[in-house]
């Protein structure tokens, strides 16, 4: 499409920065920090509109680190499925070329796995409660009393 970049890059930048407005009192949550991380990392991607291919790397890792510290769904491990298959189907030759060059690459297949669990990792953000305890990691019990550093 022969359009300016920037409408999209601004709608996503505000669906990015919308939980830290809207649940700024979760940011002490260690769980929070650590999904608004992964919604970064595939915002980096998404909404870069000079990506490649290999920077997909940076979006399939915030996607395995939210999907590998989140408790288990339906919904994120059929997540994970989509995006480990696209991953495989674009990236391996056992897959026809025509179906590959015609469909995968023609039609972007790659990002939309990536553009879901964004979807989702948003709604966690905003509208899942957590239910972890509240962690801070430089809160750790201080050593015993004859313990040496």
């Amino acid at each position: 499409m022969d359009w300016p970049n920037w409408p999209q890059q601004a709608a996503g930048t505000a669906l990015l920065l919308l939980p830290l407005a809207l649940r700024f009192d979760r940011w002490d949550r260690l769980e929070f920090r650590r999904l608004f991380l992964c919604s970064l990392l595939v915002y980096s991607v998404l909404f870069n509109h000079a990506s490649e291919s290999p920077s997909f790397v940076v979006a399939y890792t915030g996607i395995v680190i939210w999907y590998a510290s989140s408790s288990p769904s339906r919904l994120r491990t059929a997540v994970m499925a989509l995006t480990l298959l696209v991953m495989v189907l674009n990236d391996v030759d056992l897959v026809p070329r025509w179906v590959k060059w015609d469909i995968l690459v023609r039609y972007r297949i790659k990002g939309m796995p990536c553009l879901i669990a964004w979807f989702v990792m948003q709604w966690e953000l905003l509208v899942a409660p957590r239910s972890t305890p509240q962690t801070d990691p430089g809160s750790f019990p201080p050593p015993p009393s004859g313990a040496r550093a």
